[in-house]
């Protein structure tokens, strides 16, 4: 099983990448809509990261895709906290589950064991 992670910050995505191949989650970094199609052919897909504040994060966009190819991928997004309209848009438009980035991090461990665990 693995992963896709729609960001284009590469300090913080530095540290998610490490602790999910630390956990044993192969993930992959997207950086645009572009690039998303040839990500999601291959091996099955289980989780789905999305950074809100990427430029190009268009999160229906993204999940319809994803959805199409792998139904069963759990798709989750975060973003600032105060950007209330974001997060709640993410959610309308086809989130499994939505965060602060705080949260995000704080739950991140959680999100991979429980990926890991149903794949």
């Amino acid at each position: 099983m693995r992963g896709l992670y729609f960001t284009n910050d590469l300090m913080f995505s530095s540290r998610i990448l490490s602790a999910a191949q630390s956990a044993g989650l192969s993930l992959s970094t997207v950086m645009s809509l572009a690039t998303l199609e040839d990500q999601l052919a291959g091996d099955p897909i289980g989780l789905v990261m999305i950074d809100l504040a990427s430029p190009e994060a268009e999160v229906a966009s993204i999940a319809t895709r994803v959805r199409a190819v792998w139904p069963q991928a759990r798709i989750v997004a975060y973003g600032p906290h105060v950007d209330h309209a974001r997060l709640e848009a993410a959610a309308r438009d086809g989130c499994d589950q939505v965060y602060s980035r705080g949260q995000f991090m704080q739950d991140f461990p959680g999100l991979l064991d429980e990926t890991l665990r149903s794949s």
